[in-house]
């Protein structure tokens, strides 16, 4: 039987879900999956990944990790037919850095996952009217992860 029983952050631990302990790339690039170290697993295909923030944190400029700022045009990273191509621990693993094909590279925090991943976390949604629409119509359309 699943667990019904709600996720609250006065519960939460780095023993539990406050930490990834691994991301793994899947289907050849087109998806994601983060595992916390309760057990949970989350995959987001790369369409939702990419809802979950509303442009990338850095660029990669020739190998180097540029900051995105407004001013980049998002012209500067190939779109079309992205992959996921990297998933690297950062921050003693209380988040993943995720490098995609066209240049996008994003920070994502073990909070970030629970709020787009699972439904009994008491964010689920996010903390905005736009991001809990986001994820609302996301998760009713394709009922993923």
């Amino acid at each position: 039987m699943k667990d019904t029983k709600p996720i609250k952050d006065e519960d939460i631990t780095t023993d539990n879900y406050a930490s990834i302990t691994t991301c793994n790339i899947l289907d050849s690039g087109t998806a994601i999956s983060f595992t916390m170290p309760c057990g949970s697993t989350y995959q987001a295909p790369i369409e939702f990944f990419k809802q979950w923030f509303s442009e990338p944190h850095y660029l990669d400029k020739d190998g180097a990790l540029v900051p995105y700022k407004k001013r980049n045009s998002l012209s500067e990273v190939r779109r079309a037919n992205e992959k996921f191509v990297k998933c690297e621990h950062i921050l003693n693993g209380l988040a993943v850095r995720v490098f995609l094909s066209g240049g996008a590279i994003y920070d994502v925090a073990w909070d970030v996952v629970l709020m787009a991943c699972e439904r009994r976390y008491e964010h689920f949604g996010g903390l905005t009217d736009e991001s809990k629409k986001i994820i609302f119509r996301w998760h009713n359309i394709a009922n993923n992860c």
